[in-house]
Parts: C-alpha cells; structure tokens; sequence
C-alpha cells in the first residue's frame, strides 16, 4: 500500500464555474444550471477573482479553465483571460459557443485561449433535442467556422448516451470537412448518471459496460486511424480497464490516464464557494470556503481535511476493484467526482470500472487476485455495430 505524500502538491489548475445559468437545457447536465437570467445568488467581482489567482500563482498555478454554466453569459470573461495571462496563465474556455462572435474567435486566438465546444450530433434534429433549444446546431456550427478560420485550438466534446451512439462517424465526418488553420481533438465522454442524467440512467438510457468495451474497441481499432488522417486526434474518456495494453501504448484512451484531478485543483463555484469541482454544487460539504471572503489558500490547500483525506485515499485507500488493480498507481482512481456522485463516496471505485468488474469484464491479468476472478468474454454491441455500418 502507498502512503500519503509528505507535502501537498502544487496548486496547478484551477476551474472558474463562473455563472450557474446556461442558455441550452441539456437532459445529461451534471452541473444541472438555472435557466439564463434565473441565478439569483451571491457573485463574485472581477477582482475577487484576480486575488486568488494572483494568490495562487506562487503555488503553482499555470492553469485556468473558464466554465459553467456558459460562461460566455458573464462579462467577466474577456478581462480574466487578459488577467491570467498577464501572469503568465494558460486558459481553457468550455462552452457551447452559441454566443460566439467573430471578436470573441480574434480575441481568443490573440491571447493563445483554447476551447472546447460541445456537440451530440452530425444534425439540428438529434443535437436540439439532446440540448433542448431549438436552432442549438446551427449556432454551434457557425461558431465552429469561426474558431477555426481564425486558428483556435479546440476541442470537439461529444456527450454519449445510446441515443446518439450512431452519431460518433457522422460527426467525425462532419469535422473532417471543416476547414481550419490550428489543431482539433475530438472528445468522446460517456455520461455518468450524475445530475440530470441520473433520470437517463434510470431509463436504460446510458451504456453499459459490454457497449464501452467495444466503443472503446471501436475508436482505438477503427476511428483514430481512420481520421489521425485528418488531422483530428480522438480521446475517449474512459478509464484504463477499458483499453488494451497495446491501444494505451499507442495513445487510445488518453482520457482515462490521467490521475485524479483534485491532486492539483481548486474549483470557484459560481458563488463563489471554493470546493473540487461543480459537484459542490449538489454536496455543500465539500466548500470549504469563498473567495469573497477572508481565506488563507496556503493553509487551506497544504491542511484542509477533504483535501488530504483524498490525497490519502488515491494513494492507498480506495475501495472496490482499486483496491484489486494493478493499475492503480497509474490513474489513482481517476475522477473523485464521480466516485462520490455514483459510488457514494470520495474513496469509492470508479463507476466504470467497478462496473465492469461486477459484471465479469474487468481484464484477469491487471487484478493482484488473477485466480479468484473469472472474467467471461464481452459480447458485441450491436449500437456500435450499427454504427460501422
């Protein structure tokens, strides 16, 4: 068993949730926000948030994400990107870029922002109704044109539930044919039953383990060479189980390599709340202050309980399948959000993971204990199947 580090690490990123409202009502939201002009609680100034990234910087921090809600509703947007890299800050906006304009595509390339934009479908019809707005895609797609005519660096975000499953190549191919002057990655992100989407895990509607062995098949074995290309790099966000040793030797699932978040990141909440990450939003007891009032980072960072609880725990102390896996020390755990959202607790498995070792998937060879698991074979899902034809 590891032990906890004798020191905190440094503070390298953190994520502004800088409203609570968003123009598009999506069914599989995890933050689950207000409808745009309906937040009517506590929010900080530009300044507020200048001090803690200012007080931030001498632990660490090169890292800032700007989210939501949509964050592009706040006007505070332009003068913390220009803040942040004044001090030398790489930053990431995510969006649905609905609000996108032809200044907004200029500034962003001026100041090296990245972004990442949300997309579910190849269509108006499937994306309108997954994000609940009429005319979503069309807004979405001309905003595309814009980042890229004028050479941001972006990341396609595709939500994935069984509904649009079939959408994966068509969006591709949509993308394909867009033309743009910087790099494109495109992003597969199963959705958890976290938020709203609880009601979609309810329905049956979210994939179930055999569906994400062979999505995951599917984009090492077919997608990423078909459109690497095309120059578009593909990441499923899933974890380590779910890919063979010699697709992670080549790059297939990306997402799921990286250790868990909470070892290098604070979150400010649209109130201001510092806390993990949007889940403080639906678990008050992980704020642990507010950055509208008096907070000491440094020893807030270096000795808060949550926080070195958590260090604890993805070094030694998880549950479940963790506990059996060899990989463990690779992706410790991976995201805590989720663990605690769908595991019940921030020492929990991941949800992906302890399900597919529930259902007899989990690959033999990486668990400490080969000879008192029986794996059986994962059938093929006829989604994906249908969606290679």
């Amino acid at each position: 068993m590891q032990t906890q580090p004798s020191v905190a690490p440094r503070l390298r990123s953190l994520y502004l949730y800088l409203t609570h409202e968003c123009n598009q009502r999506c069914a599989h939201c995890w933050i689950n926000p207000k409808v745009e002009g309906r937040y009517q609680g506590r929010r900080p100034g530009l300044a507020d948030y200048q001090r803690f990234i200012d007080t931030a910087l001498p632990m660490g921090l090169d890292y800032l994400k700007l989210t939501g809600g949509e964050p592009l509703l706040r006007d505070e947007v332009g003068p913390l990107i220009t803040f942040a890299r004044s001090r030398g800050v790489d930053v990431h906006v995510e969006s649905n870029a609905m609000l996108v304009t032809a200044e907004h595509a200029e500034f962003f390339k001026r100041n090296d922002v990245q972004m990442s934009v949300s997309l579910d479908a190849s269509t108006a019809a499937v994306h309108d109704r997954r994000r609940g707005l009429p005319g979503a895609f069309e807004r979405t797609l001309r905003a595309l044109g814009l980042l890229t005519e004028a050479g941001v660096p972006l990341t396609i975000v595709t939500s994935v539930s069984r509904s649009n499953l079939e959408e994966i190549p068509p969006i591709l191919d949509l993308l394909a044919t867009v033309k743009r002057k910087s790099p494109l990655n495109f992003k597969i992100n199963p959705i958890v039953p976290m938020g709203r989407a609880v009601k979609m895990g309810r329905r049956g509607e979210t994939l179930t383990p055999p569906e994400l062995l062979d999505l995951a098949r599917f984009v090492t074995d077919e997608l990423s060479p078909r459109y690497r290309r095309h120059g578009i790099s593909i990441t499923l966000q899933l974890e380590i189980a779910y890919f063979s040793i010699d697709s992670l030797l080549h790059g297939g699932g990306r997402g799921g390599l990286g250790h868990c978040g909470f070892l290098s990141l604070l979150s400010i909440l649209a109130d201001g709340s510092i806390t993990f990450c949007g889940l403080g939003y639906a678990k008050p007891e992980l704020v642990m202050g507010n950055v509208c009032d008096d907070y000491d980072l440094p020893t807030l960072w270096a000795e808060h309980p949550l926080l070195t609880d958590v260090r604890r725990y993805v070094h030694g102390e998880l549950e479940g399948v963790c506990g059996e896996c060899l990989f463990h020390p690779v992706c410790l755990g991976g995201c805590r959000a989720v663990a605690l959202a769908a595991g019940g607790s921030l020492a929990a498995s991941p949800v992906w993971c302890q399900s597919l070792y529930d259902a007899g998937l989990f690959p033999p060879s990486r668990l400490r204990n080969q000879e008192t698991y029986a794996a059986a074979p994962a059938p093929p899902s006829s989604l994906v199947g249908a969606a290679r034809a």
